[in-house]
């Protein structure tokens, strides 16, 4: 037999469900808010935000050391390559640690 005075959680009772609900509503309202705008633009298939064009300067007129390293070290780096030294993956890593070194000797 079930028993007929079962005392009720404060979790189970009706005051808890409604303000879960309650608070549902609000977090739903906030992310609403917060995300419109974003999510109307990914379904419209726009950028989120207006991309902006800059006027790129070359590097030989901010800093012409800079340049000239750049021109050496990565020239190095892409002889080796050509003549079969460097993988790759060794290319990009050398490339990359070639054009660091050039930037920590000659900052902007």
């Amino acid at each position: 037999m079930a028993k007929k005075n079962q005392t009720q959680s404060a979790l189970d009772s009706q005051f808890a469900r409604v303000l879960a609900l309650v608070l549902a509503g609000l977090i739903a309202i906030l992310f609403y808010l917060n995300w419109f705008h974003d999510l109307v633009n990914l379904f419209a298939s726009q950028p989120a935000e207006p991309q902006v064009v800059e006027e790129v300067i070359p590097v030989e007129e901010i800093n012409p050391e800079l340049a000239a390293c750049l021109k050496q070290r990565v020239g190095d780096v892409d002889k080796m390559q050509q003549d079969g030294i460097l993988s790759d993956a060794q290319y990009a890593d050398f490339k990359e640690r070639a054009i660091q070194l050039c930037r920590q000797l000659n900052p902007t």
